[in-house]
């Protein structure tokens, strides 16, 4: 009679084995039980040292302003055409005054958006300067891109580090906005971690003159709407 009692239960056993035979396989060992991992916490204090971003609706950018008809846009620019040159001037003197504390380089803005639409001039000779600019601004209206949310910020070093002291860092910002309309955008802005670990943030939203993508729409290096 076979004798089978003790026989490890892991193993296969054959009905020919004896309990010598079941005994000379290798011992198997219980698998180690894992590395207990320890955490050690530290704690310390976090405290607040730069600006706080939030939605600033007084942050805009100066967009072309594209009525719904050409037929619009050729009467705006014959009723500038038809103003006197004294108002003209100063028209153009009061837009200036109350453009400029809030955007950059105003006056290239207004000639770039007169260039959109020359093409509705009657023939004749070219308005003066100062006519161009101000067809220019009635052209132009703003939109702010962070109206009614500001979130996600990424921050990365500027290429530029020229002009500021030793130890001191230019990075680049950026955040999702959602502005007018409920139109998601991403917003840039450009600032400068001091020695001293003070951070400084630009103010202005600086106009772009190409896209990155066919896709992106831009009205602004602080500001890609997305189609």
């Amino acid at each position: 009679m076979l004798k089978l009692a003790r026989i490890n239960a892991r193993f296969s056993v054959r009905i020919d084995e004896t309990v010598a035979d079941a005994k000379s396989y290798p011992s198997v060992q219980p698998a180690a039980a894992p590395p207990r991992l320890i955490l050690k916490t530290t704690t310390f204090h976090a405290r607040r040292i730069g600006p706080t971003l939030t939605p600033d609706r007084s942050r805009v950018l100066m967009r072309p302003f594209r009525p719904t008809t050409d037929d619009i846009s050729r009467r705006i620019v014959a009723r500038v055409m038809a103003m006197p040159e004294k108002e003209v001037t100063r028209s153009l003197d009061e837009v200036l005054g109350e453009f400029s504390n809030r955007h950059e380089r105003v006056e290239d803005i207004f000639r770039k958006h007169f260039e959109l639409v020359s093409l509705h001039l009657a023939p004749g000779a070219p308005p003066s300067s100062e006519r161009q600019m101000l067809i220019g601004a009635y052209s132009t209206h703003e939109y702010s891109p962070e109206s009614a949310a500001l979130f996600n910020p990424s921050i990365v070093p500027h290429p530029d580090q020229s002009g500021l002291p030793k130890g001191a860092q230019r990075f680049i910002l950026s955040l999702r906005a959602t502005g007018e309309g409920h139109i998601s955008s991403i917003t840039f802005r450009v600032g400068v971690v001091s020695v001293r670990h003070r951070i400084a943030i630009s103010k202005f939203m600086a106009g772009c003159r190409q896209a990155i993508n066919p896709n992106i729409k831009i009205i602004g290096c602080s500001g890609l709407v997305l189609d």
